[in-house]
């Protein structure tokens, strides 16, 4: 599953609605809502970019950028840095994993 857009907004009443717009194998998915999750299959890119272009003009607004949920990064500090022993340096490098 490939995030292509997420879009949300706070309704009336406090709750939050959050829509995400997905692409899977299986097809063009946007799947979100407040209480009650639901699915909409699309047919095609182009439909999923209207429903999207909807969802704006309901007053939602889009939320971070594709995909950056699942970026990570890694800090790898430089052994030759430190003062510790390297068998000290492995045992926290176990612990932190």
């Amino acid at each position: 599953m490939r995030s292509l857009a997420t879009v949300s907004m706070t309704t009336p009443k406090g709750h939050t609605s959050t829509w995400h717009f997905v692409q899977c194998s299986t097809g063009w998915y946007a799947h979100g809502g407040c209480h009650r999750p639901l699915v909409k299959k699309l047919n095609g890119i182009k439909e999923l970019r209207a429903l999207y272009r909807n969802y704006l003009s309901y007053g939602y607004k889009p939320v971070g950028q594709p995909d950056a949920a699942f970026v990570r990064t890694m800090n790898i500090a430089d052994p030759w840095e430190s003062e510790l022993p390297a068998s000290l340096q492995m045992e926290l490098e176990a612990l932190s994993q």
